[in-house]
């Protein structure tokens, strides 16, 4: 497992943590997911669609964190990406 990142209070982490996968890593690459596709959600209902639409994004990325054992990744503190991802978590996918 990595070194852990640390920062400054009040300053920005995500200038910290991308100059330590700078000196930690030669290649960094990006990966596009077609979100629909990736959680195969197919709703009839109205409210369910618009909760999903509204929450993908979210669900997508704790449940990638999860899966991949992402070390980097961080949810958001407020909001739909903490419930997803320890709800995910505590599901043990």
């Amino acid at each position: 497992m990595g070194k852990k990142f640390e920062y400054k209070k009040g300053e920005n982490k995500n200038k910290y943590l991308y100059r330590l996968l700078k000196k930690n890593y030669s290649c960094l690459k990006f990966y596009e997911v077609n979100i629909d596709k990736y959680l195969n959600m197919n709703t009839n209902n109205q409210i369910l669609d618009i909760s999903y639409d509204l929450s993908k994004d979210y669900v997508a990325e704790s449940k990638l964190a999860i899966e991949t054992k992402a070390y980097y990744w961080n949810y958001y503190n407020s909001g739909v990406g903490k419930r997803v991802y320890f709800y995910f978590k505590n599901k043990s996918i």
